[in-house]
């Protein structure tokens, strides 16, 4: 046990610095690695210091099988989350959507970053496939942003030859829930001007964002009473993911927690 929990204070520290080093800690999230290494290290003292001076304390038998079973039903519900996340950035998706929205991702100035560009470019690739999908492109204005996260996409999409007439813009969401409220109201207003409304036909819609997060927006999506929508997912960075899917089980359990899910 000494060994195991050595080599996971270990390997969490070295992940830690991995990613300081590597995105120079932009995301407070990655000081969860940090405190695991620490919290590892205090239990590994701790075993040190009671195999070096034994207590001599017998747990109470309720309170060794309450805090058993509650730490084998959490590491459950974690591998469940963990596998429903990674099987949704494997679904097929349609190549005949009407709309697809791009979900918005920090903006540095004006300028996309990264996990931004890998959705806005995915939204690129499709339209090679669906030349007439509609793009909204769904994102507010946060601290550090010079311009909206919608500004900054329909700049990006535009720039690579994509038709402002094939965009639509929304400018006002500050999360993924209202990303995708704002974005659904948008569409039902473009839809209701297109024949294919007047033929009682219902849009195709296609959410885009970085794989990791796929499971999340279609489940919010679909507590908003949007049953048929597709999840695109986007490349995500190979070095951040695995943190990245840690940060989702939290973030699923809030949204679960506050009704969004």
């Amino acid at each position: 046990m000494n060994i195991l929990l050595l080599t996971g204070a270990a390997l969490s520290l070295l992940y830690f610095i991995i990613i300081a080093i590597y995105t120079g800690m932009g995301s407070s999230f990655g000081y969860i690695w940090l405190f695991i290494s620490i919290v590892l290290l205090l239990f590994w003292g701790l075993r040190r210091f009671h195999l070096i001076h034994p207590v001599r304390y017998r747990m109470p038998l309720w309170l060794k099988v309450g805090l058993i079973t509650t730490v084998m039903l959490a590491a459950c519900l974690f591998l469940f989350l963990e596998g429903l996340i990674l099987h949704n950035m494997f679904i097929p998706y349609p190549n005949d959507l009407d709309y697809v929205i791009v979900l918005g991702a920090r903006v540095d100035g004006e300028r996309v970053t990264k996990s931004l560009a890998q959705r806005l470019d995915k939204a690129l690739e499709y339209t090679e496939e669906n030349e007439n999908v509609m793009i909204v492109v769904s994102g507010g204005q946060g601290p550090g942003e010079d311009i909206s996260e919608a500004e900054a996409m329909e700049r990006y999409l535009t720039d690579r030859g994509v038709d402002p007439g094939q965009i639509i813009q929304e400018a006002h969401s500050r999360n993924t829930t209202e990303n995708l409220r704002n974005s659904f109201s948008y569409i039902v207003v473009n839809w209701s001007a297109r024949e294919e409304s007047l033929k009682g036909q219902n849009p195709k819609v296609g959410i885009i964002s970085n794989s990791f997060h796929i499971f999340r927006a279609r489940a919010i999506a679909r507590q908003q009473g949007f049953s048929n929508i597709s999840g695109i997912p986007a490349p995500s960075d190979p070095i951040l993911l695995p943190s990245q899917m840690f940060r989702e089980f939290f973030a699923l359990i809030k949204d679960w927690l506050v009704g969004n899910i």
